[in-house]
C-alpha cells in the first residue's frame, strides 16, 4: 500500500476505495475501470503520487460539497490541476542563486530584527520583482515579502458564505445586535492543564516500565468506574467465584495481526494475573463500536508477571486504550460476548460563568494559513483583518503555521529558520491586534508544524525570553491538546485529527438508527473513554509518549465546547451536551473555512440551575468561508 501511495499512476480500485473511505468518501467504481484509469493518467501526467493525488481530490470534492466522486467531478478536478500547472510554469521563471540559510546556522544569541534579516536575505536569494508582486497589505504582513500571490485564492467565490450553521433553541437573534462593548471587563482565560513541559521536551523514548505503570493505572481506573456503574457485574463476579466458571472478562481490545482491525481478528487483552489474550467472536452482539485498545471492564490482581507481559505487549501489539467488560461464554477457543460494558459518559463540566460578561464571542481557524505554493500568508492576513473589524473576545489559531509537508517550506523561498519565521508570524499577528483586548490562543500541530519537534502530546511554541517580552500578554501559547476555561466555559482543543484516526481504525455494527451518525458516535467514544486521544499507537510519523498522553489527554468531565479540526467536512454537532466543531482548514483549495461562535451567557444566568448546563441551547455556531 505504501508503494502505491508513493508511486505515480499505480492506483487500484481497492486502494482508492480504502483511501477515500478513511475520509468518509466513495467513488464511482465502474466495471470497466474507466475511473481508475483516468485517475492514473492524471497522476502520471501531472506528476502526483498516489498520496498527493488523493489529498487534492478530497480537497476538491469537499469544496464542491460532494462525498461521492464520479467521472464528472474527476473531469472538473482535471481542469483545476491544469490551471495550477499553467500558473506554476509562469511562477518558475525566477532564479535561485544560493540555498536558504541552514537551520543550524541560526544565531542563538540574539533575534535578528526584521530589517536586518530582509537585507541579508536579499543577497542570498535573487527573485524577479516582476514575478513576485503582492498587494500592499500582504507585503506589510508576510515575513517573506518576495512571495508570489495566490491567484486561485484571490479569484475565489462565495467569500463570507456560511457553509454550516447551528443555532441553539434559547439563542435569540436579538443578541446579534450586542457588541463587544456590552461586556464590562476583559474575558479571563484559565489553563486547566499542567505547565510543566520538561518531559515533553526531552529526547529519547519513555521507559517501558513508565508506560506500563501509566497503562495499568488507566485501565484500573476505568474498570473501577464500570463496576460502580453496573452493579450486576459485581453479582455475576460472585457467582463466578463460586462456580469457578467465568463468564465476565475485562480488559482492552488488541489486534495481534498485521492486518487492519476487523471482526475476524479482534481479541481482548485481559488485565488479570494470567494476562490472557482471548479471541472474540462478535456474531452474538446486536451493536458494538470497537477499536484496538478500547478498554472494557474488570481489573483483577496483577504482579510482576503482568509487568513483564505488558512490556512485551507494548513492543509487539497494535493496541488502543479502549476499556470494556464482556459478558458471554466460551465455545471452543473463542469467547462469544452477548453484552458489552464500558464507561458511561461523564457529566458535563461545571459552569463557573465569569461575571460581567453577557456575550462570549470566539473565533477559531486551523492551518495551513497559506497556500502550499507560496509563503504570502494572504489567508491569515485577511482573517486577521476580519478579526480586527468584528472584534471577537477570543481567536484560537491551530497549526500548522509553517507546514513541514508543504513544498514551498522546503524550498529556497523560505529563507529564514523555521523558528525565526514562526516568531515573525506571531509578531505580525500581535501587531495587527495592537490596541485591542482580543486574546489569541496559539495551539501547535505536532505532526506538521516545522517550528516544533514532531511529538504528541505537543508542548507550546517556544520563544526566547527577549522575543516573549516583545509580544503582548494577549498572545497565549498553548500545548496540544489544550483544555482551557474561557469566561467560565470549558473548551477542549486538539490538532491531533483523532476523529479521522478513529474513523479509520474503528469497527462497528448497529441495528439502531440512533448510532447511524458515525461522527457523533466517534465523539461519544472519546467522552466514554475519558480521553482526547484513546488510540495507541498513534500515527506512524509522529513521536507518541504514552505516559504523557494518558495524563494530558485525560477528560474528567465533558467540555462545553470541543474543537477538533480535520480534513473531514466542516461539522457542528451537539454530542452528549458538548458542542463539537470541525472547522476544517483555513486554506483548502481556492478558499477555506473558519468558525464563529457566540454564547449568550446572560441567558444562561436566567436559568434556575446552571452549574452543569450545556451551552448548546444558548449558542450560535457558524462555519464561514473565508
Amino acid at each position: 500500500m505504501d508503494d502505491i501511495a508513493e508511486s505515480y499512476g499505480c492506483m487500484t480500485a481497492n486502494w482508492l476505495s480504502e483511501q477515500l473511505a478513511d475520509f468518509m468518501y466513495t467513488f464511482e467504481d465502474d466495471p470497466d475501470g474507466v475511473f481508475v484509469a483516468k485517475a492514473n493518467d492524471l497522476s502520471k501526467q501531472y506528476c502526483k503520487n498516489g498520496e498527493d493525488f488523493i489529498s487534492e481530490l478530497i480537497a476538491f470534492a469537499t469544496n464542491q460539497k460532494e462525498t461521492h466522486v464520479n467521472l464528472s467531478i474527476l473531469d472538473n478536478f482535471e481542469q483545476l490541476i491544469l490551471q495550477r500547472a499553467v500558473q506554476n510554469f509562469k511562477n518558475e521563471s525566477f532564479n535561485i542563486s544560493n540555498m536558504k540559510i541552514a537551520f543550524n546556522q541560526h544565531n542563538k544569541n540574539s533575534w535578528l530584527d526584521e530589517s536586518s534579516i530582509a537585507d541579508s536575505c536579499s543577497t542570498i536569494v535573487n527573485f524577479s520583482n516582476d514575478v513576485f508582486t503582492l498587494p500592499k497589505k500582504y507585503l506589510a504582513f508576510t515575513p517573506i515579502r518576495k512571495s508570489v500571490s495566490d491567484a486561485a485564492y484571490q479569484n475565489r467565490k462565495n467569500s463570507g458564505k456560511v457553509v454550516v450553521e447551528f443555532v441553539g433553541k434559547n439563542f435569540t437573534a436579538k443578541i446579534n445586535n450586542r457588541t463587544k462593548d456590552s461586556n464590562e471587563c476583559k474575558v479571563v482565560v484559565e489553563k486547566l492543564y499542567t505547565d510543566d513541559y520538561k518531559n515533553l521536551l526531552q529526547y529519547g523514548a519513555e521507559k517501558d516500565l513508565e508506560q506500563v505503570e501509566a497503562l495499568v493505572t488507566r485501565v484500573q481506573s476505568l474498570c473501577d468506574i464500570i463496576k460502580e456503574e453496573n452493579a450486576t457485574l459485581i453479582d455475576d463476579e460472585q457467582i463466578d467465584s463460586l462456580s469457578l466458571i467465568r463468564n465476565i472478562y475485562s480488559g482492552f481490545i488488541v489486534n495481534t495481526t498485521e492486518d487492519p482491525l476487523d471482526a475476524s481478528n479482534c481479541s481482548l487483552q485481559c488485565i488479570d494475573q494470567n494476562a490472557a489474550v482471548i479471541n472474540l467472536d462478535l456474531s452474538n452482539l446486536k451493536a458494538y463500536s470497537l477499536f484496538s485498545g478500547k478498554l472494557w471492564d474488570k481489573f483483577i490482581l496483577f504482579h510482576y508477571q503482568l509487568y513483564t507481559f505488558l512490556v512485551h505487549l507494548i513492543v509487539s501489539y497494535f493496541l488502543l486504550l479502549r476499556i470494556v467488560s464482556l459478558h458471554g461464554a466460551f465455545v471452543g477457543d473463542n469467547f462469544f460476548p452477548d453484552e458489552i460494558f464500558e464507561p458511561k459518559e461523564p457529566s458535563i463540566a461545571s459552569l463557573n460563568k465569569q461575571s460581567n460578561i453577557d456575550l462570549l464571542h470566539v473565533w477559531c481557524a486551523c492551518g495551513p494559513f497559506t497556500s502550499s505554493k507560496t509563503l504570502s500568508y494572504e489567508q491569515l492576513c485577511d482573517l486577521m483583518e476580519l478579526v480586527k473589524k468584528e472584534r471577537p473576545n477570543i481567536l484560537i489559531l491551530i497549526g500548522p503555521f509553517i507546514d513541514r509537508t508543504s513544498p514551498v517550506v522546503k524550498s529556497p523561498q523560505c529563507c529564514y529558520t523555521y523558528e525565526d519565521l514562526m516568531n515573525m508570524l506571531l509578531a505580525k499577528i500581535d501587531e495587527v491586534l495592537l490596541g485591542t483586548d482580543i486574546q489569541v490562543l496559539i495551539v501547535p500541530n505536532g505532526k506538521k508544524d516545522a517550528a516544533i519537534r514532531p511529538s504528541f502530546p505537543t508542548p507550546p511554541f517556544r520563544s526566547l525570553k527577549q522575543r516573549k517580552q516583545q509580544l503582548s500578554k494577549n498572545i497565549l501559547l498553548l500545548p496540544d491538546p489544550a483544555i482551557v476555561r474561557i469566561a467560565g466555559i470549558e473548551f477542549a482543543v486538539t490538532a491531533s485529527e483523532i476523529i479521522q484516526h478513529l474513523g479509520r481504525d474503528e469497527i462497528g455494527h448497529s441495528d439502531s438508527c440512533e448510532d447511524h451518525d458515525r461522527m457523533s458516535r466517534l465523539v461519544r467514544d472519546l467522552f466514554r473513554q475519558r480521553s482526547l486521544y484513546p488510540l495507541y499507537p498513534a500515527a506512524h510519523d509522529i513521536t507518541y509518549r504514552l505516559r504523557q498522553a494518558i495524563e494530558r489527554t485525560s477528560l474528567s468531565a465533558i467540555p462545553h465546547v470541543t474543537i477538533m479540526p480535520s480534513v473531514l467536512a466542516p461539522t457542528v454537532k451537539v454530542v452528549a451536551g458538548s458542542v463539537f466543531v470541525n472547522t476544517n482548514a483555513l486554506v483548502r483549495g481556492s478558499s477555506g473555512t473558519f468558525m464563529k461562535l457566540k454564547i449568550d451567557l446572560k441567558q444562561i444566568d436566567l436559568t434556575k440551575e446552571n452549574s452543569q448546563t450545556s451551552v448548546a441551547d444558548f449558542c450560535e455556531v457558524q462555519i464561514v468561508q473565508l
